[in-house]
């Protein structure tokens, strides 16, 4: 299944920020299907401070939705330490079809013990 996060806001925690311009115009949240490439989301402008910075969407018709979320920066690597990320967002299937159907199997503690032969329509 293609699984993707759908993101509504990112949080990102900076402990003491010596200078901004390393930040700047620098660094990129970004986002990839297949983990090899990627697009830039959106870049860290001069609003960046020490604490909790955030970038939200508020029309959930621009909400990205990717598989693989990183913080990028081109050529400085301390330009993305981060004391802490939070992502808000659901966890879906990337799929415009009206029904999807789902193979059932019985799983315990993550094991699969027994594949189904029938599988669930789910419609929205």
């Amino acid at each position: 299944m293609n699984h993707v996060g759908l993101l509504s806001q990112v949080k990102y925690f900076l402990g003491e920020v010596s200078s901004k311009s390393i930040y700047v115009d620098e660094m990129t949240f970004q986002g990839s299907a297949d983990n090899t490439t990627w697009v830039d989301i959106f870049t860290v402008d001069e609003n960046i401070h020490e604490g909790w910075n955030y970038h939200k969407w508020d029309d959930a018709s621009f909400y990205p939705r990717y598989r693989f979320y990183r913080f990028h920066h081109p050529t400085y690597r301390q330009g993305c330490l981060l004391n802490e990320i939070k992502l808000t967002g659901v966890e879906t299937v990337d799929d415009s079809s009206e029904s999807f159907n789902c193979p059932v199997a019985f799983e315990s503690f993550g094991e699969i013990l027994y594949n189904f032969t029938d599988q669930v329509t789910y419609t929205g």
